[in-house]
């Protein structure tokens, strides 16, 4: 908060008198300029995020769902006479390998569906399993390709009364590198209750390289530079009019205090 400071004012001020006043004023502005100056910076530095950082895409195709005995967890029926099927909604929750599994929590991302599956089903690829919550399901990453995550999922039996009892959960490690191929897996649920079929692959995100997604690669062809990107992130220089190597962090090409890494032809900074 400014102070006020009493100046005594004459009549015919002298110059003197004037530029004792002017020090006086400057001396009190001065500190709120350089506050201005550190505060004006702040939000220049906050719209400026670091410029790279690597990024995954796990895509997991929903294949089919089997529970020819009508049971659910415990070995009771869904219904009170077994003939009847379950009527089945699905949790999807990605998380982390050795995540806590008495929680219901999704760090990774989750999709929830009504109900929308008997107890013998298979998926069309590409048909969405619900509104919004597409087949194959899509988990956008942040950061580099962990190389292992956990596919929880949880199937629960609605009754007619509005309430619901569990069915089983799965437990499915997805393990991969970042490629175009899907991986297959069937997995049987708690206490074999349930069978569960899914395919899975993970990308990288455009302009991201190598098995787990961390190799930065921009191709350009301008007065600046010449190369195109290989399948592994590396430079290709078009015409032999490529940069030679040099010490791309040099100066530090990465904002709001990421660490750049020299890579060959490259380099990645870490947020």
């Amino acid at each position: 908060m400014l102070r006020s400071f009493p100046i005594k004012f004459v009549m015919k001020p002298s110059e003197n008198v004037i530029s004792s006043h002017k020090d006086v004023l400057t001396a009190i502005a001065l500190p709120f300029i350089a506050m201005l100056r550190v505060q004006l910076l702040g939000v220049i530095l906050l719209t400026n995020v670091c410029l790279l950082k690597a990024d995954y895409l796990l895509q997991y195709q929903v294949e089919h769902y089997f529970n020819i005995p009508h049971t659910r967890s415990g070995g009771f029926c869904c219904d009170l006479d077994c003939s009847n099927e379950c009527e089945n909604r699905f949790l999807f929750c990605l998380r982390p390998v050795g995540f806590n599994r008495s929680s219901e929590e999704c760090p990774l991302g989750n999709y929830s569906t009504g109900v929308i599956a008997n107890d013998s089903v298979v998926f069309a690829a590409g048909e969405d399993l619900d509104v919004g919550v597409p087949n194959p399901l899509v988990f956008n990453g942040a950061g580099a390709w962990p190389g292992q995550v956990e596919m929880y999922v949880r199937v629960d039996d609605d009754d007619d009364d509005g309430t619901s009892d569990l069915v089983t959960r799965f437990y499915i490690e997805i393990s991969a590198t970042a490629g175009l191929e899907f991986t297959s897996t069937q997995e049987y649920g708690e206490n074999s209750v349930g069978l569960l079929g899914a395919s899975y692959r993970v990308s990288c995100t455009e302009d991201f390289y190598s098995p787990d997604c961390s190799v930065f690669c921009r191709a350009r062809d301008d007065a600046q530079d010449h190369y195109t990107c290989d399948s592994q992130g590396n430079r290709v220089c078009l015409s032999g009019n490529c940069s030679p190597e040099t010490d791309e962090c040099v100066p530090n090409p990465c904002m709001n205090g990421g660490t750049c890494m020299d890579l060959p032809l490259n380099y990645v900074c870490d947020c």
